[in-house]
């Protein structure tokens, strides 16, 4: 569920998460470049992702990292504010947040694992971004085809579901979203393939997630996360 992980001015792709990323930073500065904002997460503070947001970390930093999933968070949302969905602000400074967030790091009793991870999403409430961010009419059918088939896809269909030409649906999904339509397929390959890790052997991850052979994946395996999938064994 959790990984430590320390950078030195690695060189990271803009990406996205389908889950969740939150973290504690235990030395060093993270920098994150979200949209049009920019943010430093210092020693002692929070950084939370939120799903879907187009990020590019930067730095040279340390920190210990959990990515729950949209439907923990859900849970969890409903058991505590009668809500479905959150947005957390990026970067929390808050000495009790960031107490709770290692106790619930050192947990070891299942009980108290659960116990503490609501505590620590309670308190994310006074944090939360009231925005949301809109989908463009033109191309949301098209995301939400892409993620219905994002394995197995090519341009010509994704394109005809938004009644655009190629090279307009490339211009418009890139304009709204920040990147482009492979590169947002990518991502949702690369998440997938994080699902799987634990379950399967790379090759056949690979396979199930539409890279065209492991050697891709862990190729943009380093690009998003600066480590190779191994680092997600048995984590």
């Amino acid at each position: 569920m959790f990984y430590k992980c320390k950078y030195k001015n690695q060189q990271f792709k803009k990406h996205f998460h389908t889950t969740y990323s939150i973290g504690a930073v235990i030395s060093g500065v993270h920098y994150l470049k979200i949209g049009k904002k920019e943010f430093e997460v210092k020693e002692g503070e929070i950084k939370i992702i939120n799903p879907y947001e187009l990020h590019l970390p930067s730095g040279e930093w340390e920190y210990i990292n959990f990515m729950p999933s949209v439907s923990e968070i859900k849970k969890a949302s409903i058991d505590i504010f009668e809500k479905e969905k959150l947005t957390f602000k990026n970067s929390i400074r808050d000495f009790k947040i960031f107490r709770q967030f290692f106790r619930f790091y050192e947990s070891v009793d299942k009980f108290e694992r659960e116990e503490n991870f609501l505590l620590l999403i309670s308190q994310f409430l006074k944090y939360e971004e009231k925005e949301c961010l809109t989908l463009d009419s033109k191309i949301k059918d098209s995301v939400e085809f892409i993620h219905s088939n994002f394995v197995n896809i090519n341009l010509d269909d994704v394109a005809k579901v938004s009644n655009l030409s190629k090279y307009h649906f490339i211009r418009i999904f890139a304009k709204k979203k920040g990147i482009t339509p492979y590169q947002y397929i990518l991502n949702l390959r690369i998440e997938f393939a994080r699902e799987l890790i634990n379950k399967l052997p790379l090759s056949i991850v690979a396979q199930e997630a539409g890279f065209s052979d492991e050697s891709h994946m862990i190729r943009e395996f380093k690009k998003r996360f600066g480590f190779t999938p191994k680092k997600l064994y048995n984590s």
